[in-house]
Protein backbone atom coordinates (compact mmCIF):
# COMPACT_ATOMS: atom_id res chain seq x y z
CA UNK A 1 0.00 0.00 0.00
CA UNK A 2 1.90 3.42 -1.35
CA UNK A 3 2.53 5.91 2.05
CA UNK A 4 1.25 8.85 1.86
CA UNK A 5 4.01 11.96 2.62
CA UNK A 6 2.64 13.70 6.64
CA UNK A 7 0.82 16.89 5.45
CA UNK A 8 -0.43 15.54 2.67
CA UNK A 9 -3.25 13.21 3.97
CA UNK A 10 -6.59 14.52 3.19
CA UNK A 11 -10.04 12.33 4.09
CA UNK A 12 -12.40 11.98 1.18
CA UNK A 13 -15.67 14.31 1.19
CA UNK A 14 -18.89 13.38 2.53
CA UNK A 15 -21.88 15.57 3.37
CA UNK A 16 -22.51 15.83 6.66
CA UNK A 17 -25.57 14.58 7.99
CA UNK A 18 -27.53 15.75 10.77
CA UNK A 19 -30.47 13.67 10.65
CA UNK A 20 -29.58 11.07 13.13
CA UNK A 21 -30.09 10.28 16.54
CA UNK A 22 -28.42 12.65 19.45
CA UNK A 23 -26.88 9.29 20.86
CA UNK A 24 -25.26 7.90 17.53
CA UNK A 25 -24.04 11.98 17.05
CA UNK A 26 -22.39 12.08 20.53
CA UNK A 27 -20.94 8.42 19.56
CA UNK A 28 -20.16 9.91 16.49
CA UNK A 29 -21.18 7.05 14.73
CA UNK A 30 -23.42 6.30 11.58
CA UNK A 31 -27.17 6.22 12.60
CA UNK A 32 -29.63 4.12 10.72
CA UNK A 33 -32.37 6.71 11.90
CA UNK A 34 -34.97 4.36 12.84
CA UNK A 35 -38.41 5.86 14.71
CA UNK A 36 -38.73 6.29 17.44
CA UNK A 37 -35.47 4.77 18.48
CA UNK A 38 -32.77 3.84 16.43
CA UNK A 39 -31.48 -0.22 15.78
CA UNK A 40 -27.78 0.98 16.45
CA UNK A 41 -28.88 1.91 19.85
CA UNK A 42 -31.20 -0.62 20.67
CA UNK A 43 -28.84 -3.34 19.78
CA UNK A 44 -26.06 -2.35 22.10
CA UNK A 45 -28.31 -1.94 25.20
CA UNK A 46 -28.46 2.07 24.96
CA UNK A 47 -31.08 4.46 25.51
CA UNK A 48 -31.82 6.18 21.86
CA UNK A 49 -32.04 10.25 22.82
CA UNK A 50 -34.30 10.80 19.82
CA UNK A 51 -33.56 13.51 17.38
CA UNK A 52 -33.53 17.30 17.48
CA UNK A 53 -36.00 17.93 14.61
CA UNK A 54 -38.89 17.15 17.18
CA UNK A 55 -40.83 19.78 18.99
CA UNK A 56 -39.26 20.97 22.32
CA UNK A 57 -40.51 18.95 25.21
CA UNK A 58 -41.89 22.39 27.10
CA UNK A 59 -44.38 22.12 24.70
CA UNK A 60 -47.35 19.54 26.01
CA UNK A 61 -49.04 17.57 23.62
CA UNK A 62 -52.05 18.35 21.74
CA UNK A 63 -55.35 18.54 23.57
CA UNK A 64 -53.95 18.04 26.94
CA UNK A 65 -54.08 20.21 29.95
CA UNK A 66 -51.49 21.51 30.96
CA UNK A 67 -49.98 20.07 34.30
CA UNK A 68 -46.78 22.31 35.46
CA UNK A 69 -44.16 19.00 35.19
CA UNK A 70 -40.69 21.08 35.37
CA UNK A 71 -37.03 19.25 35.60
CA UNK A 72 -34.03 20.07 37.08
CA UNK A 73 -30.60 20.09 35.53
CA UNK A 74 -29.66 16.51 35.89
CA UNK A 75 -33.07 15.46 34.06
CA UNK A 76 -32.79 17.70 31.09
CA UNK A 77 -31.72 15.94 28.38
CA UNK A 78 -32.58 16.37 24.43
CA UNK A 79 -35.23 13.37 23.88
CA UNK A 80 -38.53 13.57 22.18
CA UNK A 81 -41.20 15.50 24.31
CA UNK A 82 -43.47 12.26 24.76
CA UNK A 83 -40.51 10.84 26.37
CA UNK A 84 -39.14 13.43 27.99
CA UNK A 85 -42.64 14.61 29.76
CA UNK A 86 -43.21 11.05 30.81
CA UNK A 87 -39.88 10.42 32.55
CA UNK A 88 -40.42 13.86 34.87
CA UNK A 89 -43.53 12.73 35.16
CA UNK A 90 -42.58 10.13 36.89
CA UNK A 91 -39.53 11.25 38.63
CA UNK A 92 -41.94 14.08 39.95
CA UNK A 93 -45.10 12.30 40.71
CA UNK A 94 -44.61 8.49 40.42
CA UNK A 95 -41.61 7.78 42.08
CA UNK A 96 -43.29 9.78 44.94
CA UNK A 97 -46.19 7.85 45.16
CA UNK A 98 -44.27 4.48 44.97
CA UNK A 99 -42.33 5.47 47.67
CA UNK A 100 -45.19 5.53 50.02
CA UNK A 101 -44.62 7.59 53.42
CA UNK A 102 -40.87 7.47 53.51
CA UNK A 103 -37.96 8.79 51.65
CA UNK A 104 -36.76 5.80 49.57
CA UNK A 105 -33.30 6.04 47.79
CA UNK A 106 -34.18 3.25 45.34
CA UNK A 107 -37.21 5.75 43.99
CA UNK A 108 -35.72 8.93 44.33
CA UNK A 109 -32.08 7.91 43.03
CA UNK A 110 -30.98 4.37 42.25
CA UNK A 111 -33.83 3.72 39.71
CA UNK A 112 -33.47 7.03 38.21
CA UNK A 113 -29.26 6.12 37.65
CA UNK A 114 -30.27 2.83 36.51
CA UNK A 115 -32.45 4.13 33.79
CA UNK A 116 -29.82 6.20 32.49
CA UNK A 117 -27.70 2.99 31.50
CA UNK A 118 -30.29 0.39 31.28
CA UNK A 119 -32.54 0.96 27.73
CA UNK A 120 -35.37 -1.92 29.50
CA UNK A 121 -35.36 0.39 33.10
CA UNK A 122 -35.76 3.81 30.99
CA UNK A 123 -38.60 2.28 29.07
CA UNK A 124 -40.44 1.30 31.93
CA UNK A 125 -40.30 4.11 33.77
CA UNK A 126 -41.83 6.42 30.34
CA UNK A 127 -44.34 3.97 30.24
CA UNK A 128 -45.27 4.38 34.08
CA UNK A 129 -45.05 7.58 33.89
CA UNK A 130 -47.28 8.28 31.11
CA UNK A 131 -49.45 5.97 32.33
CA UNK A 132 -50.04 7.61 35.67
CA UNK A 133 -50.92 11.15 34.12
CA UNK A 134 -53.26 9.21 31.99
CA UNK A 135 -55.22 8.28 34.91
CA UNK A 136 -54.69 11.52 36.84
CA UNK A 137 -56.82 13.17 33.42
CA UNK A 138 -59.02 10.63 33.68
CA UNK A 139 -59.69 11.42 37.20
CA UNK A 140 -60.47 15.17 35.78
CA UNK A 141 -63.09 13.38 33.15
CA UNK A 142 -59.97 13.42 30.39
CA UNK A 143 -59.98 9.84 28.44
CA UNK A 144 -57.10 9.46 26.53
CA UNK A 145 -55.42 6.83 24.17
CA UNK A 146 -52.92 4.56 26.29
CA UNK A 147 -51.51 3.01 23.49
CA UNK A 148 -47.54 5.15 24.14
CA UNK A 149 -47.82 3.59 27.52
CA UNK A 150 -47.82 0.04 26.08
CA UNK A 151 -45.86 0.91 23.44
CA UNK A 152 -43.21 1.68 25.81
CA UNK A 153 -43.77 -1.45 28.37
CA UNK A 154 -43.95 -3.84 25.25
CA UNK A 155 -40.17 -1.87 24.32
CA UNK A 156 -38.73 -2.49 27.72
CA UNK A 157 -39.84 -6.44 27.92
CA UNK A 158 -38.26 -6.40 24.57
CA UNK A 159 -34.98 -4.64 25.66
CA UNK A 160 -34.53 -6.89 28.88
CA UNK A 161 -35.31 -10.47 27.12
CA UNK A 162 -33.14 -9.71 23.69
CA UNK A 163 -30.08 -10.16 24.84
CA UNK A 164 -31.04 -13.40 27.02
CA UNK A 165 -32.47 -14.74 23.05
CA UNK A 166 -29.34 -13.94 21.40
CA UNK A 167 -27.24 -16.23 24.58
CA UNK A 168 -26.09 -13.18 26.21
CA UNK A 169 -25.53 -12.16 30.10
CA UNK A 170 -28.42 -9.88 31.44
CA UNK A 171 -27.33 -8.67 34.84
CA UNK A 172 -29.26 -9.90 37.26
CA UNK A 173 -30.19 -6.67 39.31
CA UNK A 174 -31.65 -4.86 35.81
CA UNK A 175 -34.16 -7.83 35.83
CA UNK A 176 -34.76 -7.81 39.57
CA UNK A 177 -35.54 -3.83 39.12
CA UNK A 178 -37.36 -4.16 35.64
CA UNK A 179 -39.31 -6.77 37.33
CA UNK A 180 -40.34 -4.28 40.11
CA UNK A 181 -40.99 -1.51 37.40
CA UNK A 182 -43.29 -4.21 35.28
CA UNK A 183 -45.19 -5.22 38.35
CA UNK A 184 -46.09 -1.16 39.20
CA UNK A 185 -47.38 -0.64 35.53
CA UNK A 186 -49.28 -3.82 35.86
CA UNK A 187 -50.60 -2.84 39.16
CA UNK A 188 -51.98 0.46 37.64
CA UNK A 189 -53.64 -0.90 34.50
CA UNK A 190 -55.87 -2.99 37.34
CA UNK A 191 -53.74 -6.34 35.60
CA UNK A 192 -53.19 -7.83 39.23
CA UNK A 193 -52.16 -10.89 37.79
CA UNK A 194 -49.74 -10.03 35.44
CA UNK A 195 -48.83 -7.99 38.11
CA UNK A 196 -48.29 -11.00 40.13
CA UNK A 197 -46.83 -12.88 37.61
CA UNK A 198 -43.68 -10.15 37.26
CA UNK A 199 -43.35 -10.37 41.12
CA UNK A 200 -43.07 -14.20 41.06
CA UNK A 201 -41.22 -13.82 38.49
CA UNK A 202 -38.81 -11.77 40.49
CA UNK A 203 -38.69 -13.67 43.70
CA UNK A 204 -37.21 -16.67 41.80
CA UNK A 205 -34.45 -14.90 40.66
CA UNK A 206 -33.71 -14.47 44.25
CA UNK A 207 -33.93 -17.61 45.54
CA UNK A 208 -31.28 -18.56 42.69
CA UNK A 209 -29.15 -15.92 43.91
CA UNK A 210 -25.95 -17.52 45.59
CA UNK A 211 -22.63 -15.55 46.86
CA UNK A 212 -18.57 -16.74 45.58
CA UNK A 213 -16.73 -16.26 48.77
CA UNK A 214 -13.66 -16.60 46.94
CA UNK A 215 -14.48 -13.85 44.27
CA UNK A 216 -16.94 -11.12 46.37
CA UNK A 217 -19.75 -11.79 43.70
CA UNK A 218 -23.64 -12.53 43.35
CA UNK A 219 -23.65 -14.73 41.08
CA UNK A 220 -26.97 -16.70 38.95
CA UNK A 221 -26.21 -19.50 36.77
CA UNK A 222 -27.91 -18.01 33.76
CA UNK A 223 -27.57 -13.94 34.43
CA UNK A 224 -23.82 -13.74 35.04
CA UNK A 225 -22.22 -12.06 38.25
CA UNK A 226 -21.58 -9.13 39.76
CA UNK A 227 -20.06 -7.55 42.72
CA UNK A 228 -22.20 -6.16 45.36
CA UNK A 229 -20.80 -2.53 44.31
CA UNK A 230 -21.13 -3.02 40.50
CA UNK A 231 -25.03 -3.47 41.36
CA UNK A 232 -27.85 -0.61 40.78
CA UNK A 233 -29.38 -1.08 43.96
CA UNK A 234 -27.83 -2.87 47.04
CA UNK A 235 -29.21 -6.80 47.18
CA UNK A 236 -30.70 -5.91 50.11
CA UNK A 237 -32.81 -2.95 49.45
CA UNK A 238 -34.23 -4.72 45.97
CA UNK A 239 -34.89 -8.28 48.03
CA UNK A 240 -36.89 -5.76 50.96
CA UNK A 241 -39.15 -4.85 48.15
CA UNK A 242 -40.10 -7.85 46.76
CA UNK A 243 -40.42 -9.37 50.19
CA UNK A 244 -43.06 -6.54 51.40
CA UNK A 245 -45.31 -7.81 47.83
CA UNK A 246 -44.36 -11.70 48.59
CA UNK A 247 -44.87 -12.92 52.39
CA UNK A 248 -43.18 -16.10 51.15
CA UNK A 249 -39.90 -14.25 51.05
CA UNK A 250 -39.40 -13.85 54.19
CA UNK A 251 -37.19 -16.27 54.78
CA UNK A 252 -35.42 -15.77 51.53
CA UNK A 253 -34.90 -11.97 52.97
CA UNK A 254 -32.98 -13.15 56.12
CA UNK A 255 -30.87 -15.25 53.81
CA UNK A 256 -29.90 -12.81 51.44
CA UNK A 257 -29.81 -10.09 53.89
CA UNK A 258 -26.77 -11.89 55.72
CA UNK A 259 -25.45 -12.95 52.07
CA UNK A 260 -25.27 -9.13 51.83
CA UNK A 261 -23.39 -8.51 54.61
CA UNK A 262 -20.96 -10.87 54.24
CA UNK A 263 -19.36 -8.10 52.18
CA UNK A 264 -19.09 -6.07 54.75
CA UNK A 265 -17.43 -6.61 58.48
CA UNK A 266 -20.89 -7.45 60.59
CA UNK A 267 -21.51 -11.02 59.64
CA UNK A 268 -19.55 -12.53 62.89
CA UNK A 269 -21.72 -10.55 64.86
CA UNK A 270 -25.03 -12.20 63.61
CA UNK A 271 -23.88 -15.47 64.16
CA UNK A 272 -22.43 -14.84 67.75
CA UNK A 273 -25.20 -13.45 69.42
CA UNK A 274 -28.98 -14.86 69.43
CA UNK A 275 -31.76 -13.14 67.55
CA UNK A 276 -33.24 -11.33 70.66
CA UNK A 277 -29.89 -9.58 72.08
CA UNK A 278 -28.53 -9.03 68.04
CA UNK A 279 -31.98 -6.75 67.98
CA UNK A 280 -31.51 -5.47 71.50
CA UNK A 281 -27.93 -3.85 70.96
CA UNK A 282 -28.84 -2.80 67.78
CA UNK A 283 -31.85 -0.79 69.18
CA UNK A 284 -30.59 2.65 70.10
CA UNK A 285 -31.54 4.65 72.81
CA UNK A 286 -32.66 7.05 70.61
CA UNK A 287 -32.77 6.51 66.73
CA UNK A 288 -30.67 9.04 64.48
CA UNK A 289 -33.01 9.06 61.51
CA UNK A 290 -36.70 8.05 61.02
CA UNK A 291 -34.48 5.62 58.02
CA UNK A 292 -32.57 4.08 60.58
CA UNK A 293 -36.04 3.29 62.70
CA UNK A 294 -37.62 2.18 59.51
CA UNK A 295 -34.53 0.14 58.57
CA UNK A 296 -34.31 -1.76 62.42
CA UNK A 297 -37.66 -2.27 62.73
CA UNK A 298 -38.07 -3.97 59.22
CA UNK A 299 -35.04 -6.43 59.72
CA UNK A 300 -36.11 -7.40 63.51
CA UNK A 301 -40.08 -8.15 62.00
CA UNK A 302 -38.47 -10.10 58.95
CA UNK A 303 -36.04 -11.91 62.06
CA UNK A 304 -38.80 -12.69 64.03
CA UNK A 305 -40.77 -13.81 61.07
CA UNK A 306 -38.31 -16.55 60.16
CA UNK A 307 -37.69 -17.58 64.22
CA UNK A 308 -41.55 -17.85 64.52
CA UNK A 309 -41.16 -20.37 61.01
CA UNK A 310 -38.71 -22.23 62.64
CA UNK A 311 -40.74 -22.77 66.22
CA UNK A 312 -43.62 -24.12 64.18
CA UNK A 313 -41.30 -27.04 63.41
CA UNK A 314 -40.13 -27.99 66.74
CA UNK A 315 -41.43 -30.57 69.39
CA UNK A 316 -44.97 -30.19 69.94
CA UNK A 317 -45.40 -30.46 73.65
CA UNK A 318 -42.56 -27.80 73.59
CA UNK A 319 -44.20 -25.88 70.89
CA UNK A 320 -46.36 -23.08 73.63
CA UNK A 321 -43.26 -22.54 75.35
CA UNK A 322 -41.66 -21.72 72.76
CA UNK A 323 -44.15 -19.38 70.88
CA UNK A 324 -44.87 -17.68 74.42
CA UNK A 325 -40.99 -16.60 75.12
CA UNK A 326 -40.43 -15.87 71.47
CA UNK A 327 -43.85 -13.49 72.06
CA UNK A 328 -42.14 -11.96 74.75
CA UNK A 329 -39.15 -11.09 73.30
CA UNK A 330 -40.73 -9.46 70.68
CA UNK A 331 -42.71 -7.51 73.02
CA UNK A 332 -39.92 -6.30 75.02
CA UNK A 333 -38.10 -4.94 71.58
CA UNK A 334 -41.23 -3.31 70.33
CA UNK A 335 -41.23 -1.63 73.92
CA UNK A 336 -37.73 -0.24 73.36
CA UNK A 337 -38.23 0.90 69.77
CA UNK A 338 -41.42 3.20 70.63
CA UNK A 339 -39.08 4.74 73.53
CA UNK A 340 -36.02 4.96 70.75
CA UNK A 341 -38.79 6.16 68.31
CA UNK A 342 -40.27 8.88 71.09
CA UNK A 343 -36.66 10.08 72.10
CA UNK A 344 -36.10 10.66 68.41
CA UNK A 345 -39.17 12.68 67.97
CA UNK A 346 -38.14 14.86 71.35
CA UNK A 347 -34.97 15.51 69.39
CA UNK A 348 -36.31 16.80 66.28
CA UNK A 349 -38.97 18.67 68.16
CA UNK A 350 -40.61 21.70 66.19
CA UNK A 351 -37.68 20.59 63.24
CA UNK A 352 -39.58 17.79 62.12
CA UNK A 353 -41.09 18.04 58.40
CA UNK A 354 -44.74 16.99 57.26
CA UNK A 355 -43.32 14.35 55.55
CA UNK A 356 -41.70 13.06 58.67
CA UNK A 357 -44.27 13.24 61.21
CA UNK A 358 -46.13 11.12 58.68
CA UNK A 359 -43.44 8.76 58.37
CA UNK A 360 -43.27 8.69 62.34
CA UNK A 361 -47.10 8.37 62.63
CA UNK A 362 -46.66 5.43 60.10
CA UNK A 363 -43.99 3.87 62.08
CA UNK A 364 -46.56 4.18 65.48
CA UNK A 365 -48.74 2.16 63.85
CA UNK A 366 -47.03 -0.48 62.96
CA UNK A 367 -45.43 -0.88 66.15
CA UNK A 368 -49.18 -1.36 67.48
CA UNK A 369 -50.13 -3.20 64.60
CA UNK A 370 -47.11 -5.94 65.64
CA UNK A 371 -48.01 -5.89 69.33
CA UNK A 372 -51.49 -6.24 69.20
CA UNK A 373 -51.53 -8.73 66.29
CA UNK A 374 -48.55 -10.56 67.76
CA UNK A 375 -51.16 -10.90 71.28
CA UNK A 376 -54.47 -12.01 68.74
CA UNK A 377 -52.66 -15.02 67.52
CA UNK A 378 -52.14 -15.81 71.18
CA UNK A 379 -56.01 -15.80 72.15
CA UNK A 380 -58.06 -18.62 72.33
CA UNK A 381 -60.50 -18.36 69.73
CA UNK A 382 -63.60 -19.47 71.54
CA UNK A 383 -63.65 -16.11 73.79
CA UNK A 384 -63.99 -13.04 71.64
CA UNK A 385 -64.33 -10.58 74.50
CA UNK A 386 -60.98 -11.36 75.12
CA UNK A 387 -59.72 -8.70 72.46
CA UNK A 388 -61.27 -5.86 74.46
CA UNK A 389 -58.18 -6.08 76.20
CA UNK A 390 -56.28 -4.54 72.93
CA UNK A 391 -59.20 -1.63 73.17
CA UNK A 392 -56.75 1.68 73.80
CA UNK A 393 -54.29 0.24 71.01
CA UNK A 394 -57.21 -0.12 68.31
CA UNK A 395 -58.51 3.61 69.26
CA UNK A 396 -54.94 4.69 69.13
CA UNK A 397 -54.78 2.92 65.54
CA UNK A 398 -57.84 4.82 64.56
CA UNK A 399 -56.59 8.08 65.57
CA UNK A 400 -52.72 7.62 63.61
CA UNK A 401 -54.83 6.37 61.11
CA UNK A 402 -56.63 10.09 60.94
CA UNK A 403 -53.73 11.62 61.25
CA UNK A 404 -52.04 9.96 57.91
CA UNK A 405 -54.56 10.13 56.08
CA UNK A 406 -55.61 13.72 56.87
CA UNK A 407 -51.61 15.12 56.47
CA UNK A 408 -51.04 12.97 53.59
CA UNK A 409 -54.17 14.67 51.26
CA UNK A 410 -53.25 18.26 53.00
CA UNK A 411 -49.58 17.82 51.51
CA UNK A 412 -50.76 16.27 48.09
CA UNK A 413 -48.59 18.57 45.63
CA UNK A 414 -49.87 22.04 44.70
CA UNK A 415 -51.82 22.22 41.69
CA UNK A 416 -54.02 18.67 42.27
CA UNK A 417 -57.52 20.02 42.90
CA UNK A 418 -58.91 16.11 43.09
CA UNK A 419 -57.75 13.59 46.29
CA UNK A 420 -59.36 10.84 44.81
CA UNK A 421 -56.46 10.13 42.39
CA UNK A 422 -55.30 6.33 43.69
CA UNK A 423 -51.48 6.13 45.38
CA UNK A 424 -49.68 3.09 44.27
CA UNK A 425 -47.06 2.31 47.18
CA UNK A 426 -44.87 -0.93 47.99
CA UNK A 427 -43.41 0.13 51.05
CA UNK A 428 -44.89 -0.69 54.53
CA UNK A 429 -48.61 1.52 54.47
CA UNK A 430 -51.87 1.64 56.73
CA UNK A 431 -54.17 -1.16 54.93
CA UNK A 432 -53.02 -3.94 56.60
CA UNK A 433 -53.38 -2.15 60.39
CA UNK A 434 -56.79 -0.91 59.40
CA UNK A 435 -57.77 -3.93 58.20
CA UNK A 436 -56.78 -5.45 61.79
CA UNK A 437 -58.50 -2.68 63.65
CA UNK A 438 -61.47 -3.43 61.44
CA UNK A 439 -61.95 -7.18 62.03
CA UNK A 440 -60.59 -7.59 65.32
CA UNK A 441 -62.30 -4.95 67.27
CA UNK A 442 -65.67 -5.33 68.66
CA UNK A 443 -66.23 -1.49 70.04
CA UNK A 444 -68.73 -0.91 66.26
CA UNK A 445 -67.55 2.50 66.47
CA UNK A 446 -63.84 2.29 66.18
CA UNK A 447 -64.64 -0.41 63.84
CA UNK A 448 -66.81 1.51 61.81
CA UNK A 449 -64.42 4.20 61.95
CA UNK A 450 -61.42 2.17 60.42
CA UNK A 451 -63.76 0.90 57.72
CA UNK A 452 -64.43 4.90 56.94
CA UNK A 453 -60.65 5.44 56.93
CA UNK A 454 -60.52 2.34 54.47
CA UNK A 455 -63.35 3.66 51.83
CA UNK A 456 -61.76 7.58 52.46
CA UNK A 457 -58.38 7.08 50.55
CA UNK A 458 -58.07 5.19 47.64
CA UNK A 459 -54.35 3.20 47.70
CA UNK A 460 -52.89 0.07 46.59
CA UNK A 461 -50.07 -1.15 49.11
CA UNK A 462 -48.82 -3.90 47.19
CA UNK A 463 -51.64 -6.60 46.74
CA UNK A 464 -53.76 -4.71 49.27
CA UNK A 465 -56.21 -2.34 47.84
CA UNK A 466 -58.32 0.31 49.92
CA UNK A 467 -61.62 -0.36 48.65
CA UNK A 468 -61.63 -4.45 48.61
CA UNK A 469 -59.87 -4.67 51.99
CA UNK A 470 -62.80 -2.60 52.91
CA UNK A 471 -65.82 -4.56 51.37
CA UNK A 472 -64.02 -7.41 53.12
CA UNK A 473 -64.01 -5.65 56.44
CA UNK A 474 -67.58 -4.49 56.14
CA UNK A 475 -68.19 -8.30 55.45
CA UNK A 476 -66.91 -9.70 58.53
CA UNK A 477 -68.34 -6.68 60.50
CA UNK A 478 -72.06 -8.01 59.17
CA UNK A 479 -71.16 -11.57 59.79
CA UNK A 480 -70.27 -11.00 64.14
CA UNK A 481 -73.54 -9.21 63.92
CA UNK A 482 -75.44 -11.30 62.57
CA UNK A 483 -74.36 -13.67 64.36
CA UNK A 484 -74.48 -12.30 67.59
CA UNK A 485 -78.41 -11.23 66.68
CA UNK A 486 -78.75 -14.99 66.59
CA UNK A 487 -77.35 -15.52 69.64
CA UNK A 488 -79.68 -12.82 71.39
CA UNK A 489 -83.03 -14.00 69.90
CA UNK A 490 -82.15 -17.98 71.04
CA UNK A 491 -80.24 -16.90 74.37
CA UNK A 492 -81.93 -13.62 75.17
CA UNK A 493 -78.39 -12.35 76.02
CA UNK A 494 -75.23 -10.54 74.40
CA UNK A 495 -72.96 -12.76 75.96
CA UNK A 496 -69.90 -12.48 73.46
CA UNK A 497 -68.07 -15.57 75.15
CA UNK A 498 -70.83 -17.70 73.57
CA UNK A 499 -69.87 -16.04 70.19
CA UNK A 500 -67.03 -18.51 68.15
CA UNK A 501 -68.74 -19.07 64.87
CA UNK A 502 -67.13 -16.20 63.57
CA UNK A 503 -63.16 -16.64 62.45
CA UNK A 504 -62.53 -14.29 59.59
CA UNK A 505 -59.17 -14.87 57.96
CA UNK A 506 -58.14 -12.70 55.16
CA UNK A 507 -56.00 -13.76 51.99
CA UNK A 508 -55.35 -11.62 48.94
CA UNK A 509 -53.38 -13.00 45.89
CA UNK A 510 -52.93 -11.61 42.36
CA UNK A 511 -56.78 -12.16 41.41
CA UNK A 512 -58.76 -10.60 44.78
CA UNK A 513 -59.40 -11.12 48.28
CA UNK A 514 -60.36 -14.41 49.77
CA UNK A 515 -62.32 -14.60 52.62
CA UNK A 516 -62.79 -17.92 55.06
CA UNK A 517 -64.41 -17.98 58.09
CA UNK A 518 -66.08 -20.82 60.00
CA UNK A 519 -70.13 -20.96 60.96
CA UNK A 520 -71.42 -22.95 62.63
CA UNK A 521 -75.00 -24.83 61.13
CA UNK A 522 -78.05 -23.98 61.95
CA UNK A 523 -80.62 -26.30 63.77
CA UNK A 524 -78.76 -27.10 67.01
CA UNK A 525 -75.90 -29.53 66.08
CA UNK A 526 -72.45 -28.58 66.94
CA UNK A 527 -70.75 -28.87 63.60
CA UNK A 528 -68.98 -25.88 61.95
CA UNK A 529 -68.39 -25.42 58.25
CA UNK A 530 -65.67 -23.06 56.86
CA UNK A 531 -67.08 -20.83 54.42
CA UNK A 532 -65.46 -19.02 51.61
CA UNK A 533 -65.97 -15.81 49.76
CA UNK A 534 -64.14 -14.67 46.59
CA UNK A 535 -63.91 -10.94 46.29
CA UNK A 536 -62.25 -10.01 42.78
CA UNK A 537 -60.41 -6.67 41.94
Amino acid sequence: MPKVAKGRRKRAYRPKTRSGCITCKVRRVKCDETRPACLRCLSTRRVCDGYIDIQPSHQPPCNLPVVHVTSGPSFDVHVPSKLKRSFEFFVQRSCLSLAGFFESDFWERLVLQAAYHESAVYHAIVAIGSFHELLEHQIKGIYENPDFALQQYNLAIRELLVPLSQNGERAVDVCLISCILFACFENMRGHYTSGGLHIRSGAKLLREIHYQQQTGELQHRVLGSKTQNEWYAPLEVLTKIFAGLDFHLSATLQRLTRVAKMVGEQESKIHEASIYDTMHNAIPASFSSIEEAKNIFEYGRCQFASAQAAVISCDPIQFLDAVEARTDQYAALLSKFSLALEALVDSKGSSLTPKEDIAIAVLKLHVLYSYASLKLEQLPSNNPSLRDAFLPQFQEMVLLGEKIIAEAISSTLPGSENRTTTSFCLDIGILIPLYTVASQCRDPIIRRKAINLLRSTSRQEGLWNSLLVAKAAERVVELEECALAALETSTGSLDWTELSSVQPFLELDAKGGRLLYSQQEQGGNDRVNVVEEVFTW
